[in-house]
């Protein structure tokens, strides 16, 4: 198993190591869709080498970043931003988190539905 890299001289050096050791043009093909694959392979080449001048947007970042299933760039914010590396969420926070916002909402509905429901009693 690799290594992770603890530190990282820039967000170009962050990128490479997302993309070390796999088949860039798998994921330059699933991040630039629209791009014939030569084009997308050179872009994802380009915006990961320091020496150009090409950067990769936030959503170009975070797709390769999916695809990949390296997050060497959220490290490289973390540490230029002093702050202290990202923890992946747990699939139960996210469902727990989601039922919370669902009934905040179911909450936040109850007031309007009491007036739909005197509403259709003078309708009715």
């Amino acid at each position: 198993m690799e290594q992770e890299p603890m530190f990282f001289e820039g967000e170009e050096e962050a990128l490479a190591a997302c993309l070390s050791g796999l088949n860039q043009k798998v994921v330059a093909a699933q991040v630039w869709p629209n791009m014939s694959l030569a084009q997308a392979t050179a872009r994802l080449r380009a915006v990961s080498n320091p020496e150009r001048r090409e950067t990769a947007s936030m959503a170009e970042v975070i797709l390769i970043m999916r695809v990949t299933g390296r997050y060497y760039p959220l490290y490289y914010m973390a540490q230029e931003s002093s702050h202290s590396r990202p923890h992946p969420i747990s699939s139960e926070d996210a469902q727990t988190a989601l039922m919370q916002q669902v009934l905040r909402q179911v909450e936040a509905l109850k007031p309007l539905l009491a007036r739909v429901a005197k509403t259709e009693r003078f309708t009715s």
